[in-house]
């Protein structure tokens, strides 16, 4: 995916919506998808990992991220 394209997606750039994701919040989920390859994703990842993404500095001001 080009970066015009990962504008497209959230960054702090493009888009309007409080709940969109910055470049590197979707480059960090790209990273740990391929990291647990194809086990499951399973409730507790899912948390743990909203978590993690809603806490961090670059969505202050956000609405906070669910796991739903």
């Amino acid at each position: 995916m080009s970066m015009p394209e990962m504008d497209k997606l959230g960054s702090r750039n493009g888009g309007n919506s409080s709940s969109e994701f910055t470049l590197a919040e979707i480059m960090g989920m790209e990273n740990l998808y391929k990291q647990i390859e194809q086990r499951s994703l399973g409730q507790e990842f899912c948390q743990d990992l909203t978590m993690s993404f809603s806490c961090s500095a670059s969505r202050a001001g956000k609405s906070a991220i669910t796991w739903k």
